[in-house]
C-alpha cells in the first residue's frame, strides 16, 4: 500500500516510508494489531474457478517445433522497391461542407522506413453547386525520415465532418519538408525543420480557412528552430516545469513579380512547479512581424478560437497555440505585427479508481486556467487592436472499448475586444464588445 520497511521507534509507534512523487517520506504508523484485513483477491484464479474452460487454453512446447525444417527465405532489402500495399479501405471526407466518399490505401516497406498514403475520394455535385474541376479530391503523402513529400488536389477532411475547423482546400498544392534533429538528450530536445510548399487555384489562405486568397498562386517558404527541456513529476499527466523555444520564419510569394511577404515569430513558454503537487504555473509569450501591406491577406497572422473539432486528431490543448484565441471567431483577429502573452495554472489532476464501466471509463480529469493579452498592428496605433481573454478547459482522460484512450475536453472562454481607430470611425463599431466559446472535443486515439 505505498510503505515499507517498518522501524520501531517505541512501543506504540513505528517509522515507515510512504512512495510519494517526491521520493520516500518518514511517516509515523501506529504499532497496533489489525484484525479486520480482508483475503487478497487473485483475479486470475477468479476466473479459473468461474470459467474452468481456459485450463484448457494451453500453448504447446516450443520443442514441439521442428526449426531445422521450417523454410527460410532470405532477400535482400531494397529500400522503396519493396513497398507493397498494406491496407485498403473506403472512407468519407468533407469538402465546402458536402460528402466525399473515396478510398485510401497505404503502401509499406518491411523494414517500414518507406511510407505512402494515398487518399482518393468524389462529391456529387448532381445540381452543378460545385466546378467539375472541384469534384475530385486526392492526397498523395510520401514519407521517408527526414524527408516529407505531399501533393494534393481539392484537398478534403475526414475531420471537417466535425468543426468548426476546416482543412479543406480548394487547388493544387505539392510540398517538400525536411526534419532534423540537433541534440535529443532528454529531456531536452532541439531541432529544427524546412519546408516548401507551391499552390495553384487557391480560393482561401492555406492557413487561414476565412481568410480570402487575393492570388490563385502562392509559393511558400519556410523554417524553424526550436528547443525544448520540460519535465513532470511522477504522477503528472503533462510536463509541469520547463522552457520551450520556437523561432519561425517563412516568405510568401504570388507570381508575376506581385510581390514577396516575409515574416517571422518567436514562441517562448516557461513554466515552474508551486507547492501544490502536480500544480505549475505557465508563461506563454509569441510576437511577431510582417513585410507587407494590412490590406494584404498573405502579409498578415491571424487568431481566434480554442481550434478544436468536436471529433479530433490533434493535441489537445490547442489554446496555447500563437494562432488560437478562444473567446472569438476563427480568423476574426490579424495583423501584420503582434504581441501576445498568456498566463496558465495548471490543477493537479484528478485520478478516480472506479469511474464507469468496462467498456467505457475515465482514470482522471486536468482541469486548467488561463488568461490572455494579445495586441495586434502595435506598430500604428491607427489600427491598433487590443484583445483579452478569460477562459478554463477541463479534460477527462477516457478508454473507450477496454483498450482505446481517448480524451475528452470542455473549455469555455470570454473576450473582451477594444477595436482600433479605423474600425470605429470607418465602420462605426463599439469601442469594445465582449464574446465568448464554448469547446468540446473528443480527440480519439
Amino acid at each position: 500500500t505505498g510503505y515499507f520497511r517498518p522501524l520501531p521507534v517505541s512501543s506504540d509507534s513505528l517509522i515507515a516510508f510512504r512512495y510519494r512523487a517526491k521520493g520516500f517520506q518518514p511517516v509515523m504508523i501506529a504499532d497496533e494489531p489489525i484484525y479486520d484485513v480482508a483475503a487478497i483477491r487473485f483475479l486470475g484464479q477468479e476466473i479459473v474457478d468461474r470459467h474452468p474452460i481456459v485450463k484448457d487454453w494451453m500453448l504447446g512446447s516450443p520443442l514441439d517445433v521442428e526449426i531445422d525444417t521450417t523454410a527460410f527465405e532470405p532477400f535482400d532489402y531494397r529500400g522503396l522497391r519493396d513497398v507493397r500495399l498494406g491496407t485498403v479501405y473506403p472512407i468519407l471526407e468533407v469538402y465546402k461542407d458536402r460528402v466525399a466518399y473515396g478510398v485510401r490505401l497505404n503502401f509499406q516497406d518491411p523494414m517500414w522506413l518507406h511510407g505512402i498514403d494515398l487518399t482518393a475520394s468524389y462529391t456529387p455535385s448532381p445540381s452543378g453547386t460545385l466546378a467539375d474541376d472541384e469534384t475530385p479530391h486526392i492526397t498523395l503523402k510520401y514519407d521517408h525520415w527526414p524527408w516529407t513529400v505531399k501533393g494534393t488536389v481539392n484537398r478534403a477532411d475526414f475531420y471537417d465532418f466535425f468543426g468548426p475547423t476546416k482543412t479543406a482546400r480548394r487547388g493544387y498544392s505539392v510540398g517538400l519538408k525536411y526534419d532534423g534533429v540537433f541534440t535529443t538528450d532528454r529531456p531536452r530536445k532541439a531541432g529544427y525543420w524546412l519546408a516548401s510548399e507551391y499552390w495553384s487555384n487557391l480560393e482561401t489562405l492555406p492557413d487561414a480557412q476565412n481568410i480570402a486568397a487575393s492570388f490563385s498562386e502562392l509559393l511558400y517558404i519556410g523554417a524553424n528552430i526550436n528547443f525544448r527541456s520540460m519535465r513532470r513529476t511522477i504522477g503528472g499527466v503533462e510536463p509541469e516545469k520547463g522552457i520551450r523555444l520556437d523561432m519561425n520564419g517563412m516568405v510568401n510569394r504570388v507570381p508575376r513579380g506581385q510581390g514577396e511577404f516575409p515574416r517571422y515569430w518567436v514562441d517562448l513558454d516557461y513554466g515552474f512547479l508551486l507547492p501544490w503537487d502536480h500544480s505549475s504555473v505557465w508563461l506563454r509569450g509569441s510576437t511577431g512581424k510582417s513585410h507587407g501591406d494590412r490590406d494584404e491577406p498573405f502579409a498578415n497572422f491571424f487568431f481566434g478560437a480554442f481550434g478544436n473539432n468536436w471529433v479530433d486528431h490533434q493535441a489537445v490543448s490547442r489554446y496555447r497555440s500563437y494562432y488560437s484565441f478562444p473567446g472569438i471567431e476563427i480568423n476574426e483577429a490579424g495583423g501584420i505585427t503582434y504581441a501576445k502573452l498568456m498566463l496558465e495554472w495548471t490543477m493537479p489532476p484528478l485520478r478516480f479508481a472506479r469511474l464507469g464501466v468496462p467498456r467505457f471509463y475515465t482514470t482522471w480529469a486536468h482541469l486548467k486556467f488561463f488568461a490572455t493579452g494579445l495586441t495586434t498592428n502595435f506598430d500604428d496605433a491607427r489600427y491598433r487592436t487590443n484583445h483579452v481573454n478569460f477562459g478554463a478547459q477541463i479534460d477527462f482522460k477516457t478508454v473507450i472499448f477496454a483498450t482505446m484512450s481517448s480524451t475528452l475536453s470542455f473549455g469555455y472562454a470570454t473576450a473582451v475586444t477594444f477595436n482600433s481607430e479605423i474600425d470605429r470611425l470607418m465602420f462605426n463599431e463599439a469601442s469594445q464588445k465582449q464574446t465568448y466559446e464554448f469547446m468540446i472535443s473528443l480527440k480519439i486515439l
